[in-house]
């Protein structure tokens, strides 16, 4: 059987370069599992690989859903099972490309349960959350559940996908994580090599800043705009992501331009610490990478 390589790594690595090298020795193709670029048109703030960057390499996961419409981890697990499928029918192996924790999770747990919401519930579900944000969300769980953790309620999606089920199952949160512990992970049976790319902390504050510049240089207020205007700021992924966060805050008058490289350098330090404390809860490496030495002899060859 063939394995699933992994390599994962916080924001700003280096991890798709690293991929994209491994990819290109090993003959194989890529499976981006970031949750933020899964969406069409959100390219520059996402960090999106561009087809330059891509060396010709095939990359799934990208450009999957219009920004109108949500992608699940459950949606994930049968799109990467697909590609799976597909990618070893070609006789190649798959490189999975980890940034969003929950995604990379589902290669390890099982991640999705059972329960099938109709599309009916997950569009009043939807509904509420864009009249009466997270306060409405939080009311209809606790009809539900006689209490909710703060990690529950901090992050709207996952809040929406538990009422969702609520609803469906008439079930609590505790009631549904009991049964949802008996399942078996999607890609349990399948082996892994886990890689985890590192750099240096001095090297990695010096290239995000790099990184920042160019990305508001290359536009990236500009796709905020045209983004906003497609509904971004209803978007529960999106909208709280590291960069058209802080320029949607820009654009209401919220943050000085001034401010804006230096908000979005601070609050994606504080995103990468909490990766880093969640690749050390939730995943065993099986081995480490430094990003500034491979990339070194990417180059030379």
């Amino acid at each position: 059987m063939r394995s699933i390589y992994v390599i994962a790594g916080v924001t700003g690595s280096g991890k798709s370069a690293i991929a994209v090298d491994l990819a290109r020795r090993a003959g194989g193709e890529i499976l981006s599992c970031d949750s933020t670029q899964f969406y069409k048109n959100a390219n520059i703030g996402t960090a999106k690989i561009t087809k330059e960057e891509q060396s010709g390499i095939p990359h799934h996961g990208l450009d999957l859903v219009d920004l109108d419409q949500c992608f699940d981890v459950k949606q994930f697990v049968a799109y990467a099972r697909h590609v799976l499928d597909e990618v070893w029918s070609r006789g190649k192996d798959i490189f999975v490309v980890g940034g969003s924790g929950f995604y990379l999770l589902s290669f390890y747990k099982a991640i999705c349960d059972n329960v099938s919401v109709s599309q009916q519930v997950r569009v009043s579900v939807q509904q509420l959350w864009q009249v009466g944000g997270m306060e409405a969300i939080k009311s209809e769980l606790l009809k539900y559940n006689s209490n909710l953790s703060s990690e529950l309620i901090q992050n709207p999606v996952r809040a929406l996908r538990a009422l969702e089920r609520c609803i469906t199952t008439g079930y609590s949160v505790e009631n549904m994580r009991r049964n949802f512990n008996r399942q078996v992970g999607p890609f349990d049976s399948i082996p892994k090599i886990t890689i985890k790319v590192e750099k240096s902390p001095k090297i990695w504050e010096t290239g995000l800043r790099e990184r920042i510049g160019d990305m508001l240089q290359n536009g990236l207020i500009e796709e905020v705009i045209q983004l906003r205007a497609n509904g971004l700021e209803r978007h529960p992924t999106l909208s709280r992501a590291v960069g058209y966060r802080e320029v949607l805050a820009f654009l209401s008058g919220c943050l000085s331009k001034e401010d804006l490289a230096e908000r979005i350098f601070y609050h994606t330090r504080q995103l990468a610490r909490k990766q880093r404390i969640w690749f050390r809860k939730k995943i065993q490496f099986d081995a480490v990478i430094n990003a500034n030495q491979s990339q070194n002899l990417i180059a030379q060859n």
